[in-house]
């Protein structure tokens, strides 16, 4: 599955607003999150979409996390053990790995993106729900099919499967440099059977299984940020009394939500609306359908959650 039409997904980003100018490569010098010590490094990219469609490259659905990983001169680690080991170091990240064949395989990438300290997936085809004490150092082991599982809080990331949907693997040149997304190559080994160098950066995307093209989800390096650091006092959550946000005739009313990123998740998981806000008081008009919604907002180590019916 290596056959990507490079000049169809440039136009493609271009025409969904992912022409950036002036804007300095992301670098292992931006990475905030490190696992490990030694002079080595590579970086761990994985990039969720919280669209509709998880496949479908829209710059405001693209969350584009990225750790780094060090190890000492005379180890030799594959890309599965810096995988486990940032599993293990960040709380927020998990990893489901699957078997197929005599090495494990990676199933599926989680993350605890409104840091509220807990994550569960659920699968309602199968009625299995993984919990997070299930997760040991970040990792779970599943035997069942991992397709159509979901997180159970809307607001955190989810990407797996193996029938429908996979994750697919890129590593790029390696260098201090973020590769670009035409620099990326789909991986010709799996994650247990490729040894780390320094320098080395890869890549996870999402991709569905179409058989016919054989095209698979590029990486849109341009949209890479840096994980969080872990943060040792844990979490602060503030109450949306705090915040007086409110839902009313179609309009949401923020105040002190300066620079919260926000989103707005139907409870089928869809995100129907990605913002940032930007004044002390905000007034956004939305047009949603009749339905349960859940406002999630998220700065830094700071996160706040807020369920509304639209009756209208």
């Amino acid at each position: 599955m290596r056959r990507l039409f490079y000049l169809f997904i440039a136009l493609l980003l271009v025409s969904r607003g992912f022409a950036q100018q002036n804007v300095s490569p992301f670098t292992m010098d931006d990475i905030k999150n490190w696992t490990g010590t030694g002079p080595n490094r590579a970086a761990l990219a994985v990039q969720w979409v919280t669209g509709e469609d998880p496949t479908e490259l829209v710059a405001e659905d693209i969350h584009f996390l990225v750790w780094g990983y060090r190890w000492e001169d005379g180890e030799k680690p594959s890309a599965l053990d810096m995988i486990r080991a940032v599993a293990q170091n960040d709380s927020r990240f998990y990893v489901m790995l699957g078997d197929a064949g005599k090495d494990p395989v990676i199933w599926g990438f989680g993350y605890d993106a409104d840091n509220s300290g807990s994550f569960s997936l659920l699968n309602k085809t199968t009625s299995v729900t993984i919990k997070q004490d299930q997760f040991v150092d970040g990792v779970v082991s599943l035997k069942a099919d991992p397709d159509g599982f979901r997180p159970v809080d809307v607001a955190d990331y989810w990407m797996g499967g193996w029938k429908e949907y996979y994750c697919s693997y890129y590593t790029g040149p390696v260098g201090n440099e973020a590769p670009s997304t035409a620099d990326f190559q789909y991986s010709q080994f799996g994650a247990s059977q490729r040894y780390l160098t320094n320098g080395s950066w890869d890549a996870w995307t999402l991709s569905a299984i179409d058989y016919v093209s054989e095209q698979n989800t590029p990486p849109v390096s341009k949209l890479m940020q840096a994980a969080e650091a872990n943060d040792p006092t844990g979490n602060e959550s503030l109450s949306f009394s705090d915040t007086k946000a409110y839902y009313s005739a179609r309009t949401l009313f923020m105040e002190n939500m300066n620079n919260y990123t926000c989103r707005i998740v139907s409870m089928n998981g869809s995100v129907v609306k990605y913002f940032l806000v930007r004044d002390e008081k905000e007034v956004l008009p939305v047009n949603l359908q009749k339905g349960i919604y859940i406002l999630s907002a998220v700065k830094g180590n700071k996160s706040v959650s807020y369920k509304f019916v639209v009756n209208d």
